[in-house]
């Protein structure tokens, strides 16, 4: 076994092993599916995958304990409801507004903060309005108190606390309301087509009208101790396929990407549970795989907090 990790293997050799690797981790991505799916709190992205001449995604579903990588063809509803996670949960599941998740209502949803800020800065840096810099404040004001609550080994914040964090909430979406006059666009034909607006502006209304339809999703965090303020776990778990394709510029064909991701996916995992890459990837080769251990959390009640 050392010999197989310290001798200069040809491409194609080393593609052989590297699929026959791939090939032995059925059962451990089985696993990883059913603790996602028992999972409390789960964080979901994707990311757009260069193949042979064409894009393809990969999506990701994760835990502090867990980590499962996808490659798929598309995007959207099909390929989310093939990864079948999603369709059979019902926790919480974090992520930045991709509509395609919205679709599934038996969960809660939370939306990622790290991504609402990101907007309000550019917001910020384009039109200045005094809304956007509130509510950046805000947000920012309530996580250092659900943080520091957490240190103090409490499981929520006291009501007057909550209540005085949505008043402020909502008067910043008001003060949006009046400097755009609506947050909604009125789809359709209509009578008399409206006033030519900066693509600045629209950004501005935009992302207020989204803080005021999906205010309970953004707070969510305040009300659940479990819930992060972001997705950056799910985000991190992205990270090396990004560096993968710095590298070696794209994937050849779809199986590969499919391998990577499996490869990937258990190796993360494995990591997350304090477990040596090295030890992993020889269990797996030795005919010996190392399975993941899964923590079975009870799901959730369903329902959002008033």
């Amino acid at each position: 076994m050392n010999n197989l990790f310290n001798c200069h293997l040809s491409p194609g050799t080393l593609a052989t092993l590297l699929k026959g690797c791939a090939g032995e981790l059925v059962e451990p991505m089985m696993l990883i599916k059913e603790g996602l799916r028992k999972s409390a709190v789960i964080g979901v992205d994707e990311t757009s995958l260069r193949g042979k001449g064409r894009q393809d995604w990969v999506h990701v579903t994760a835990t502090d304990q867990l980590t499962l990588l996808v490659h798929a063809q598309r995007r959207g509803a099909p390929a989310i409801s093939e990864i079948d996670i999603l369709p059979q949960y019902q926790g919480v599941c974090v992520h930045d507004g991709f509509s395609s998740y919205d679709q599934y209502g038996q969960c809660r949803h939370a939306q990622c903060n790290a991504h609402i800020l990101r907007e309000l800065n550019y917001v910020i840096e384009t039109s200045q309005p005094q809304w956007a810099a509130e509510m950046k404040a805000l947000l920012l004001e309530i996580k250092v108190a659900v943080d520091k609550a957490c240190e103090s080994g409490k499981e929520k914040l006291a009501p007057c606390r909550k209540a005085e964090f949505l008043r402020k909430y909502d008067e910043s979406i008001e003060a949006a309301t009046k400097q755009y006059g609506t947050l909604q666009r009125k789809k359709g034909r209509a009578k008399k087509p409206p006033a030519a607006e900066s693509a600045i502006r629209a950004a501005g209304r935009k992302l207020a009208g989204r803080l005021k339809t999906k205010r309970a999703d953004i707070l969510l965090f305040m009300h659940d101790f479990s819930v992060p303020f972001d997705n950056n776990q799910s985000e991190r778990d992205l990270r090396m396929l990004k560096v993968k394709q710095q590298i070696s510029g794209c994937f050849r064909t779809g199986v590969g990407a499919q391998e990577f991701c499996r490869l990937r996916s258990y190796v993360a995992t494995m990591k997350k549970q304090g477990r040596s890459v090295m030890e992993t990837i020889k269990s797996v080769f030795a005919g010996t795989t190392i399975m993941p251990a899964l923590r079975m959390l009870e799901p959730v009640t369903v329902g959002l907090p008033k």
